[in-house]
């Protein structure tokens, strides 16, 4: 026997795209221990941040992956391949960033002090917890699912969805049953339906 995963009035999909002007506010401060998984695809587009003000900061080019550091070495995408990144603001304050299972960097201070940030999604959070623009955010591209997680507990799980009573698209979050929306301008795209579901009593 099995459930879906999401409730009745919201169907899966398979990813949101965000054109250029979409983005989501996550809602979630970033704090020490607080680490970002995300499968996703950037498409062709100028350069771009995603995340937390350098908290969990990710650097986006049409080419290439990285978090801002003293060295940045840069890991090279294809434009819209599905990749699994991870971003851990560890006890330590150090930015860690690993892609596709594989270590990539890490900030080269150790301290960062700045204020808070939030997390957002397609666009980079300021220090004053709203978004910063300045042409370098929101990015296009497409989510498939992220994980948000606060001294190894999960505190969002974003599965990508649509609501049927008006056709919304957003990302669900099974953690606190919410339904994140746009918060920029226009619609997001959405992808193909999926069918998700979990055994009965998970």
């Amino acid at each position: 026997t099995t459930q879906q995963i999401l409730p009745t009035g919201f169907t899966a999909l398979e990813y949101i795209e965000s054109t250029g002007t979409q983005y989501i506010d996550t809602g979630i401060w970033i704090q020490k221990d607080t680490t970002a998984k995300l499968d996703m695809s950037a498409e062709l587009l100028p350069t771009g941040w995603f995340g937390a003000n350098a908290f969990l900061q990710l650097y986006i080019t049409s080419a290439h992956y990285a978090i801002l550091s003293g060295s940045n070495p840069y890991v090279k995408i294809k434009p819209g391949n599905l990749d699994t990144i991870v971003l851990d603001y560890d006890s330590n304050k150090v930015l860690n960033l690993y892609i596709n299972g594989n270590f990539i960097q890490k900030t080269s201070w150790n301290t960062l002090t700045a204020t808070q940030s939030k997390f957002y999604v397609f666009a980079l959070g300021n220090y004053d917890g709203n978004v910063f623009t300045a042409g370098h955010s929101p990015i296009k591209g497409k989510v498939y699912s992220i994980k948000l997680s606060v001294n190894n507990t999960l505190v969002r799980n974003f599965i990508p969805a649509r609501r049927n009573s008006d056709g919304k698209i957003g990302m669900y979050d099974t953690v606190t049953n919410t339904f994140f929306t746009n918060s920029g301008t226009g619609e997001f795209i959405g992808g193909p339906v999926v069918n998700l579901y979990l055994p009965t009593g998970e």
